[in-house]
């Protein structure tokens, strides 16, 4: 960028300037609202508006995001220079055409933000659609017809009257992780372990896990087997995912709870996984209902009291709610897709109309629209 047009002042940023990021991640782009500070990961753009308007100058450094990311280098991280920035070269159209360029690209912008909070409402409202089917069915059953009893338990309300409400104690066992001891790692014994930030509501990550040693005489307190529920104990407490086997040996941390059931022939894991996500939506991890507690300790997990149908109806209920759920994530799939589009149709249209691809008259009399990628 011409250095007659902007200034690049090392420490300072005036209000008005734009912020630009030149360190990791390279390119986010603010304005300041007021006089600020500025460390090293962040540079001032300050434009002459003789030349150079800000608001263009704004959409103009957005749509050089590609550019910036090019030039970035580092061993460590990526980053740009203050002259990376400023030996960017461009065509600048008169000062008035900027004006209805910057005029056009803000109606868009305005556009595109309001139907994007339309749509990120649509996916919030389908989660709590969502969520409301599991609660139903985990507390109330798939039969409408049969008769219900009082749990004696608040979050759980009236249950059918021939489900058992047990302590998770007598139906499961509970087994927190290991402690995690960097002085005592030999390296001897290393297994990858799941930390609680690997679990995630119904999916557990296992790529690029940390290792700690786990001795052939600890695996069968410290390991994994397929179908075993594994339960944050802090951070969301409650959340939860089941283990489907996709590492041979995998260990688990200290910070998080293994649950498996005493029968098999009694218990389906995975209906305890969508009970544990209705209890959690209901509040039952919260201290007295107001706050929520820090974490979920073995024994206050154990004490728990959960519903727990007849294994067959267990089963029901999980297929019933696996097909609910994958229509549900489809649905929202979907939204998310229509996003991405909105989102990739502003960027295109302000690359092609600062660069002067498009004409800003163009732009507004046909292509208001987004389109699949190539149109």
């Amino acid at each position: 960028m011409a250095d007659q047009y902007c200034a690049y002042p090392p420490k300072a940023a005036p209000q008005g300037s734009i912020l630009l990021s030149v360190r990791a991640p390279v390119g986010r782009l603010n304005r300041a609202d007021r006089e600020y500070g500025i460390g090293r990961g962040l540079c001032a753009v300050i434009p002459d508006n003789r030349h150079l308007l800000a608001d263009f100058a704004f959409y103009l450094l957005e749509a050089s995001h590609g550019q910036l990311l090019t030039s970035a280098t580092g061993s460590t991280y990526d980053a740009v220079t203050v002259n990376d920035i400023g030996d960017h070269s461009m065509t600048l159209p008169p000062i008035s055409e900027q004006a209805r360029i910057t005029s056009h690209l803000d109606s868009v912008t305005e556009d595109t933000e309001a139907a994007v909070a339309s749509l990120q409402r649509q996916i919030e409202l389908l989660t709590e659609q969502q969520l409301g089917v599991v609660e139903h069915a985990v507390t109330q059953g798939l039969d409408g017809s049969v008769h219900l009893r009082a749990s004696g338990v608040p979050w759980l309300g009236d249950v059918p009257e021939h489900w058992e409400v047990s302590v998770l104690r007598r139906r499961y066992s509970q087994c927190l992780g290991k402690m995690l001891d960097a002085k005592r790692i030999t390296g001897r014994y290393l297994l990858p372990y799941l930390r609680n930030v690997d679990v995630q509501w119904d999916r557990i990550n296992t790529e690029n896990l940390a290792e700690m040693d786990i001795t052939p005489a600890e695996y069968e307190r410290y390991t994994l087997r397929p179908g075993d529920l594994i339960v944050c104990e802090g951070g969301e407490v409650g959340r939860c995912a089941i283990w489907l086997g996709t590492i041979a040996h995998c260990g688990f941390q200290k910070a998080l709870h293994r649950l498996r059931p005493h029968d098999a022939a009694r218990d389906v894991p995975r209906f305890l996984y969508y009970t544990l996500r209705a209890a959690a939506e209901r509040g039952a991890f919260a201290d007295g209902g107001t706050t929520t507690i820090s974490h979920l300790t073995g024994e206050k997990l154990r004490r728990h009291r959960l519903p727990f149908p007849p294994k067959s109806e267990q089963a029901s209920i999980v297929a019933y709610l696996d097909r609910a759920t994958a229509d549900f994530e489809a649905a929202v799939a979907g939204v998310r897709r229509e996003i991405e589009l909105l989102t990739e149709y502003r960027a295109r249209l302000i690359a092609d109309v600062v660069t002067g691809r498009l004409d800003v008259r163009e732009a507004a009399d046909g292509l208001s629209e987004p389109r699949e990628s190539g149109a």
